[in-house]
């Protein structure tokens, strides 16, 4: 099942859609559990390692099993440890590696080999133009802001995409992209890596 779709068509294709959906009430049950659980000690980790206080989220496997709360900040990891961070690096579970979130990404990496950085966005702002790396940037919404989108350098061409809650999506990481959220909602995403890609709907 797993391929790596010859590196996204040499970057030509914009984002991809597939057919995999999941429980959305579930998606968001397992949120809201962990919210009521850990938001103030995200709340803290976060405003240690980030000066954007309206960006936050939950980390289920990061580059330790303790930093719940970091968002897995790859310049936070390479001051700490004083070397370049990839995505490999970003493969230890942390608690928060649990029940229904556990059980679709179990199933996923059962078919894409390896999952990395795997975390939950929240935000109610967007991010300037930048590229992540060679690799797959997967996202299922949780909580999608109705006019929230994508920006997507597809052939030199700017094409902008929407998301649906219980989707999953993805792109290849060296395209250059950024994000909108004019409504400054706040929107939920599983974000994770994977070198490998599913094929599309």
């Amino acid at each position: 099942m797993a391929s790596s779709f010859e590196k996204h068509m040499d970057m030509k294709t914009g984002l991809i859609e597939t057919d995999v959906t999941f429980d959305i009430e579930k998606l968001q049950n397992e949120y809201r559990k962990i919210l009521e659980e850990f938001e103030p000690f995200k709340r803290e980790m976060t405003a240690k390692h980030t000066k954007i206080d309206n960006f936050g989220g939950f980390c289920l496997r990061g580059i330790d099993k303790d930093n719940l709360g970091e968002l897995s900040y790859t310049k936070f990891y390479k001051e700490k440890y004083n070397k370049d961070i990839t995505e490999i690096d970003f493969s230890s579970n942390t608690m928060l590696y649990r029940g229904y979130f556990k059980e679709i990404l179990d199933e996923l990496e059962s078919k894409l080999d390896n999952l990395y950085r795997i975390r939950i966005i929240a935000t109610d702002s967007g991010l300037d133009y930048h590229t992540d790396g060679d690799y797959f940037r997967y996202h299922i919404p949780i909580h999608r802001s109705k006019n929230f989108h994508l920006n997507l350098d597809v052939n030199g061409k700017i094409e902008k995409y929407h998301f649906e809650n219980g989707g999953l999506y993805y792109f290849f990481g060296e395209q250059r992209h950024s994000t909108v959220n004019p409504d400054r909602e706040n929107r939920v995403h599983l974000v994770f890596s994977s070198y490998n890609a599913l094929p599309p709907s």
